[in-house]
C-alpha cells in the first residue's frame, strides 16, 4: 500500500526546502499525484516509498511515536541515519528501511501474534527467530536496534589465543609456503610441546619475562585476556584454523610466500609513463621464445627465438631477428635491420636512445661498447673503425631496465599479444607453460616431422612478414588514442634523420679484437691472417674487425686508420711447391727489405732524390677529412670493398681447386655429411 504525503511533510523528513522537493517533482525524481484539497485548490501528494530510506524511516518514526514509547535514551535519528548512510552505503539504507517495515507490520499483529509472525517471517524468507530478536531489539533500543553494529571483537579469535594465532601465521607466511593445515599442524604440535610453559614465555602474558623486555624497548603488545593460563588455547577444528589464514591480506600473503619480485609485478603500484612524441626517440628491444618448434637449417627441430625492437611513439616493430639462438650478434642484426630502409615496411632511421633488460647479450661490450650514454647525445656519427660497440659507433643512448621489472618495457605487451593471438595458431604450438601444453603434444610433434609439417625459419618468416606484421601494424590500438601504429610512424617527426650506409652498418656490426701482428701474420681463431700491407707493422698491436658467421676475412686497423682486407694466409709446402706461388713469396720479401733500406736511408739523410711526379691525373680542391683518428666514411666503404673483395678471391680459389681435384671434393663433402649423422662416435 502506498502512503502519500503532503511537500511540506516531504521537506520536513529530508530535510530541505519544500522548494527543492517541488523542483525534485518537476524533474521526475519523485512520484506524485494531484488532488482537490477542501479550499478546492490543486495540491500534489508525494508518494513516501520514492522518498529516500532515511525519508520513510524518520516518516514512519514520528507517526508511531517510538521513540516516546519504546526507547530508554533519547535518540537523534538525523544523526544516527546520516552516520549509517555514510558507512553502509544505499544498499545498507535498503536493508534497514525493510527491516523496520518488517518489524512495524509484526508489531502491528494484535491477534494470533506468533503464528501470523512465523507466517510473515516465512514470506519475507528469514527466520521467526530472527525477527523475534529484531523486535525486541527495537522495542529496546528503537530505530538503532535496528541497524547494524560493529563487533566488539571483529577480526578476533575466540577459539584461538593470541600467541597461538601469531604462532600459526608465522608457519604459514613463509617462502616455504606450508598449506594452511601443515601450518596448523605445526603449531599444534608446538603447543603440546610447551605445555603450560608456553604462557610464561608468551609475549601477551601479561607477567611474561619476555613481554616485559619487549616492552622496555618500546614495543607496545596487546594483552592476553584468556583466564585460564594454562598453555596455548587453540581449536581442534582445522577449518577454524583455515578461516584465521584466509583474513590475513591477499597481499600479505603474496610478498611474504611468493617474495619481492611476485610482489612488486601484482600488487606494488604502477607509474603511468608518459609515451615519447617522436619516432625513433626510444627503442625498447628484448628477446621472445615462440611457444612451438620450427625447423632449422641444418634439419634440426627446436624452438625459435624471436629478437624486437620497439619504437615506444608508435608502437612499431621496426627491427627484428629470428633466430635459433638469441646473443648480441643477433641483437646487433635485428638494430641494424631495424636502421635499414626495407621493402615491406617504411621503417628506417637511427635511435636516439633504446631501453633494453640487464641480460648479458644486451651488456656485451661488443653490441654496447664502452660507458653507458643516458642523456648527451650528439647528432652526428663518430665514424671510426676502432670504436668499440655498434650503439658506441653510432652514438646511440643505452638505459637498462632494473631487474626482472619487465611491466616497464612495453614490447612485453607485444609479446603476450603475439604469444596469445598468433603463435598458437601455428604447427608445433607447445604451449607457454607444461600445464597448458596439449596433452597429444609430443606425438603431434613426431608426426609434424615425420610428413614435413613443421615450419622452417624461412616459412616462419614470411608468416611473421607478411601476416602477423602487416596485420599489427594497421590493427587500431587504444593505448594510441585508436590509431594504427602505421598512422602514427608516417605522421610523426624523426628524431633523427642520418642514414648510415649499408658499408658503415655492415663494419659496425663487426666484433673486434686486438692482436699483435707477428712474422708470420695475425693469429686469430687458430688461422693465421695475412695481406701485404701488414708487413711493415710485424710486432705492433693492431685491432681487427670479423663477422662471427664466416671469419675467412678480418679487417685490420692500426690506431685510427684503416690498413687492409686480410684473409686466411696460404702454408706453402715444404717441397713439391708451385714455383710461382714461390717465386711470389721471394719478391715479396725482396720488397719489404728494399722499402726498409729506403726508410733508413731516409731517416739518416742519405736517401736518394725521387724522380717529380704529380700525385695524380685529375685533381679537386681538398676535403676536410676531420680530427686524426676518426675514420671518414670513405675509408668505411674502402674496407668494405677491400673485404668484399677478399671473399670473392677466396671462394674463386675454392672453385678453381675444386675443379682440379673432384675426387677430393666428394671425399669431404661426405665427411661433412658424416660428421652432421646424430649419435655418431
Amino acid at each position: 500500500m502506498k502512503h502519500w504525503i503532503s511537500t511540506q511533510n516531504a521537506a520536513e523528513i529530508c530535510g530541505v526546502d519544500e522548494s527543492t522537493i517541488r523542483r525534485r517533482i518537476s524533474l521526475g525524481r519523485i512520484e506524485v499525484k494531484e488532488v482537490i484539497n477542501e479550499k478546492n485548490l490543486k495540491i500534489y501528494l508525494v508518494d513516501l516509498s520514492s522518498l529516500p530510506p532515511e525519508a520513510q524511516i524518520k516518516y514512519f518514526e514520528k507517526i508511531s511515536g517510538a521513540r516516546e514509547i519504546g526507547c530508554t535514551e533519547e535518540i537523534n535519528i538525523d544523526a544516527d541515519l546520516a552516520s549509517y548512510r555514510e558507512k553502509h552505503g544505499e544498499e545498507g539504507m535498503h536493508k534497514l528501511l525493510k527491516k523496520y517495515e518488517l518489524v512495524q507490520r509484526a508489531l502491528s499483529i494484535d491477534e494470533n501474534v506468533t503464528k501470523l509472525r512465523k507466517k510473515l517471517a516465512k514470506e519475507n524468507e528469514i527466520g521467526f527467530r530472527t525477527l523475534y530478536n529484531w523486535i525486541k531489539d527495537y522495542e529496546k533500543n528503537g530505530l538503532a536496534g535496528l541497524m547494524k553494529k560493529e563487533k566488539s571483537n571483529k577480526g578476533k579469535s575466540m577459539s584461538f589465543c593470541l600467541e597461538a594465532e601469531m604462532l600459526m601465521k608465522s608457519y604459514y607466511l613463509t617462502p616455504i609456503r606450508r598449506t594452511k593445515t601443515a601450518s596448523y599442524e605445526k603449531m599444534v604440535k608446538e603447543a603440546e610441546r610447551l605445555g603450560s610453559e608456553a604462557c610464561d614465555k608468551c609475549r601477551f602474558n601479561q607477567g611474561s619475562k619476555l613481554r616485559k623486555k619487549l616492552e622496555a624497548q618500546g614495543y607496545v603488545i596487546e594483552t592476553c585476556k584468556k583466564e585460564n593460563k594454562k598453555g596455548m588455547k587453540y581449536s581442534k577444528c582445522s577449518k577454524s584454523a583455515s578461516r584465521i589464514l584466509n583474513s590475513i591480506p591477499e597481499e600479505i600473503v603474496a610478498y611474504a610466500r611468493r617474495g619481492k619480485k611476485y610482489w612488486e609485478a601484482n600488487f606494488m603500484h604502477k607509474a603511468d609513463r608518459k609515451k615519447p612524441e617522436i619516432v625513433n626517440e626510444c627503442w625498447f628491444g628484448d628477446h621472445y621464445r615462440f611457444n612451438a618448434f620450427a625447423v632449422d637449417k641444418d634439419g634440426n627441430v627446436a624452438r625459435p627465438w624471436l629478437t624486437a625492437w620497439y619504437d615506444i611513439a608508435t608502437g612499431c616493430m621496426v627491427g627484428w631477428c629470428i633466430t635459433m639462438q638469441p646473443n648480441s650478434r643477433t641483437i646487433a642484426e635485428a638494430f641494424i635491420y631495424g636502421i635499414q630502409e626495407k621493402k615491406d615496411f617504411p621503417f628506417w632511421g637511427v635511435p636516439k636512445v633504446v631501453y633494453t633488460d640487464n641480460g648479458k647479450d644486451y651488456r656485451s661490450h661488443a653490441f654496447e661498447g664502452g660507458k653507458i650514454i643516458e642523456k648527451k647525445y650528439a647528432n652526428a656519427i663518430e665514424y671510426n673503425l676502432e670504436t668499440e660497440g655498434l650503439l658506441k659507433q653510432l652514438k646511440v643512448g643505452n638505459i637498462h631496465a632494473k631487474a626482472y621489472h619487465g611491466w616497464v618495457k612495453p614490447v612485453e605487451r607485444f609479446f603476450g599479444t603475439f604469444s596469445d593471438k598468433y603463435v598458437r595458431e601455428i604447427p608445433g604450438w607447445c604451449g607457454t607453460d607444461p600445464e597448458e601444453r596439449p596433452e597429444t603434444f609430443a606425438k603431434d610433434l613426431k608426426r609434424l616431422i615425420k610428413h614435413n609439417k613443421l615450419w622452417t625459419l624461412d616459412e616462419l618468416k614470411e608468416w611473421f612478414v607478411n601476416i602477423v606484421l602487416k596485420e599489427y601494424h594497421n590493427t587500431p590500438h587504444g593505448g594510441y588514442g585508436g590509431k594504427t601504429p602505421m598512422e602514427l610512424y608516417m605522421e610523426k617527426e624523426k628524431a633523427r634523420y642520418d642514414k648510415p650506409s649499408w658499408a658503415v652498418l655492415g663494419i659496425c656490426k663487426m666484433e673486434s679484437e686486438k692482436r699483435k701482428i707477428s712474422t708470420q701474420g695475425i693469429r686469430f681463431d687458430n688461422k693465421i691472417y695475412w695481406n701485404i700491407e701488414l708487413k711493415h707493422l710485424i710486432g705492433q698491436w693492431v685491432k681487427i674487425k670479423f663477422n662471427r658467421e664466416n671469419k675467412d676475412v678480418i679487417i685490420v686497423t692500426h690506431e685510427g686508420k684503416y690498413i687492409c682486407a686480410a684473409s686466411v694466409k696460404e702454408k706453402l709446402k715444404m717441397v713439391f711447391e708451385d714455383e710461382e706461388k714461390v717465386s711470389n713469396h721471394v719478391s715479396n720479401q725482396r720488397k719489404q727489405e728494399r722499402e726498409v733500406k729506403e726508410r733508413i736511408a731516409e731517416l739518416t739523410g742519405k736517401s736518394k732524390p725521387k724522380p717529380k711526379k704529380s700525385s695524380a691525373n685529375t685533381l679537386t680542391g681538398e676535403i676536410v677529412e676531420g680530427l686524426k683518428g676518426n675514420i671518414t666514411v670513405l675509408e668505411y666503404e674502402k674496407a668494405m670493398k677491400d673485404y668484399d673483395k677478399e671473399l670473392k678471391a677466396l671462394k674463386k680459389d675454392e672453385n678453381k681447386e675444386n675443379k682440379k681435384n673432384p675426387a677430393k671434393k666428394r671425399f669431404i663433402k661426405t665427411g661433412e655429411s658424416v660428421l652432421k649423422r646424430p649419435n655418431v662416435i
